[in-house]
Parts: structure tokens; sequence; C-alpha cells
């Protein structure tokens, strides 16, 4: 699953779930500072927590939960569609 944190106009960061709470940025858009494509980003109760691998302690940066406006999930077509698929072909075997 992938999802989009919006942090303000043009400024977002792209990432990739891989387990539980830990996510991997594959994209960031004017957000270099913050986070860089490949660091691991871990969603906390106060925020987003930024580290450069999985296996870091110290965190990069770290983003809290205010400063996310928006978050957009971006696969959901992708998950829908093996459902959508199905219904379909037995629409047509009818």
């Amino acid at each position: 699953m992938r999802l989009k944190l919006i942090l303000g106009l043009n400024k977002s960061i792209t990432l990739q779930h891989l387990e539980e709470e830990l996510y991997q940025v594959v994209e960031e858009e004017r957000c270099h500072v913050e986070a860089k494509v490949e660091d691991m980003v871990m969603k906390t109760n106060v925020g987003w927590v930024i580290y450069r691998d999985k296996h870091c302690s110290l965190p990069r940066y770290r983003i809290p939960s205010q400063a996310v406006k928006d978050i957009e999930f971006l696969d959901t077509a992708e998950i829908l569609a093996p459902a959508y698929m199905s219904l379909k072909e037995v629409g047509e075997e009818e």
C-alpha cells in the first residue's frame, strides 16, 4: 500500500508500506530537508519519525501530526480492481 503525506502547497512525501508502522520513502516533492528517497518512516502516536535506515536508532527528522495537512491513499484502485474484474467476468457469463 502506498500513501502520500501532504505537508503543504506542492510539498509531499510518498511512502510505501513495509510492515506494521514502518514505511519507506519512494518519492519526495520539495521535502529534501525532511526526507530523502529510501529513508524509513515510522508512524508514532505524536506524528511521523524519519530514519536513515531500518536499523538506525537516531531519528533524522520528526514531522508532528499537526504539520500533515492531508493523507492520500494511492493504491486503492489496485486493491479494488481484482474484485471489480471478477464481478465483471461473472456478469459477462450470464
